[in-house]
This record gives C-alpha cells, structure tokens and sequence, in this order.
C-alpha cells in the first residue's frame, strides 16, 4: 500500500535519505519539528530528550538534561544545580 507522497508520486516506504512527515516525504523536518529516527514529530516519544532538532536517548556532554531538552554542563538554568 503506498502510503507517502514524494515528488507527486506515492511510495510505501518514503526513498533513502528522505524523512517521514505525516504522509509525506521531506528532505529535513519542518521548524517546529524533531527528528525522531525517520520521521518529523511535533514532540519526542516517551524516555528521549530534544538535542537541538533531535530526538536521543542520552544526552550528549555529561548527560544533562532541563524539561527534557539536552543542556551543555555551561548552560544550566538559573537555581539549577549540575551533579557529580
């Protein structure tokens, strides 16, 4: 069953190197957008936190993370601690 349109054609699966957005097929996520695998979400799924427009399970530089978006260890908020 094809099921995402590309290029004014329909594809079951989206072709190599294009991402999944609703029932599409994009070249990069749209702005309000993450990456979560292949696919454009409007929020990372469960247990994944937001690293710049990416979905990941652990945070990159020391593993800190805010309202789960990922943090370098020089960026903590104020009254927020980083643990050792």
């Amino acid at each position: 069953a094809n099921k995402y349109l590309y290029d004014h054609k329909c594809y079951g699966n989206c072709p190599d190197n294009l991402l999944i957005y609703g029932k599409s097929c994009v070249i990069q996520c749209p702005g309000d957008f993450y990456l979560q695998g292949n696919q454009c979400l409007s929020a990372c799924l469960e247990n994944y936190y937001i690293y710049g427009r990416t979905c990941v399970r652990n945070c990159p530089n020391y593993g800190l993370f805010d309202n789960k978006t990922c943090i370098s260890s020089s960026g903590c908020p104020n009254k927020t601690y980083e643990l050792n």
